[in-house]
């Protein structure tokens, strides 16, 4: 890069001035101009650490109650090794002497998973009356011959919007965690069923952030199919509600999902 001093020089003040330009736009980074810190690339300073320097060692302190795993006194299945031969190397037969005692050790894991199929069935008469077939109801939510329980839409609503994983790897992992292929169009199913279900309680939400005598109010950019759009948020200490528009300020208002107070925001 050239120095001041060795533009300045040059006959064509025009030139330098431009030079110059150039050399303090690629200069600017986040922290000495408004461009954003997703702007500064490769060449991001290094995080600084804001704990204070106490002088103690890294991991746990003395005192600290820890977390070691600890033996339960009611396992869920016991297995027990017979000892028949001496494992000291004389081969004698140990099986008809006396036990002395277990030696316990405990193995902490999760079973082996897999969807567990209940069947409904539901008894058919004829009508002594109209001489008519007559069904027993199903109990509710059972609506589809084959259907997957509230359980586990559940936990892909879980997988979903608390991991935040997309829609083709929760279909991988039920694949290779429970033998099933579920389409990405049957998660968004379970998405928008449970949607429905949360909407009561998403009406009693901006009830009272419009009841609250003080709320804070933002909203911040996110992408949805490639396009820029806002997700503001509205809260109180203890509310909080999230909506998705394409307008940041005022006109967001306007979507029927919005509620009242974002119209009082700054544009």
């Amino acid at each position: 890069m050239w120095t001041r001093k060795q533009l300045l020089a040059k006959p064509k003040p025009r030139l330098v001035d431009i030079i110059l330009d150039l050399q303090a736009r690629g200069a600017q980074h986040s922290h000495n101009s408004s461009k954003p810190p997703s702007a500064d690339g490769y060449t991001k300073p290094a995080p600084k650490n804001l704990r204070e320097q106490t002088g103690r060692n890294t991991g746990g302190q003395n005192g600290h109650p820890g977390y070691t795993l600890q033996p339960v006194e009611k396992p869920d299945k016991t297995v027990s090794h017979r000892l028949t031969a001496c494992p000291c190397g004389c081969g004698k037969d140990l099986s008809r002497l006396p036990l002395v005692r277990h030696e316990r050790r405990q193995v902490f894991d999760l079973p082996v998973i897999g969807l567990v199929v209940t069947e409904h069935q539901a008894e058919v008469k004829l009508c002594h009356t109209t001489g008519r077939e007559v069904m027993a109801p199903f109990p509710d939510g059972v609506n589809a011959p084959a259907q997957y329980g509230s359980v586990f839409r559940g936990w892909l609503s879980y997988w979903r919007h608390q991991q935040l994983l997309p829609l083709d790897r929760i279909a991988q992992m039920c694949q290779d965690l429970f033998g099933r292929i579920i389409s990405e169009a049957t998660i968004q199913a379970v998405e928008t069923s449970l949607h429905r279900i949360l909407a009561p309680f998403e009406t009693h939400v901006k009830t009272l952030l419009c009841q609250a005598p003080l709320a804070h109010f933002d909203e911040t950019g996110m992408r949805v199919k490639g396009r820029l759009h806002w997700l503001h948020c509205a809260c109180t200490a203890t509310l909080t509600w999230h909506g998705v528009h394409a307008k940041r300020g005022r006109k967001a208002s306007n979507m029927p999902t919005l509620i009242a107070p974002i119209a009082r925001m700054p544009v």
